[in-house]
């Protein structure tokens, strides 16, 4: 039964050293501003292009752009959050 605590804080500290490896080690900016760019590149002027030419309807067209554009944007935000794990 004792070993199964100490197990279990190991875990708990083996999450905790793990957590402040990703808080110490930033990610580069170079790249932040590349996935930017990329980002703000592909969703006004690509993604509408792209999905246009594999649906037929327009109403289709604009809702799976529209889909696609807020997942991508938010998928970029909640990586922008992660960057700073701990506020």
């Amino acid at each position: 039964m004792v070993s199964r605590i100490y197990q279990e804080l190991s875990n708990g500290m083996l999450a905790y050293n793990n957590a402040t490896k990703m808080k110490e080690i930033p990610v580069p900016f170079a790249y932040l501003q590349l996935n930017a760019l990329l980002l703000n590149l592909f969703a006004p002027i690509l993604c509408p292009i792209a999905i246009a030419s594999f649906t037929p309807e327009p109403w289709l067209s604009i809702f799976t752009t529209a889909v696609v554009v807020m997942s991508f944007y938010s998928v970029f935000i909640v990586a922008n959050q992660m960057e700073d794990p701990f506020g």
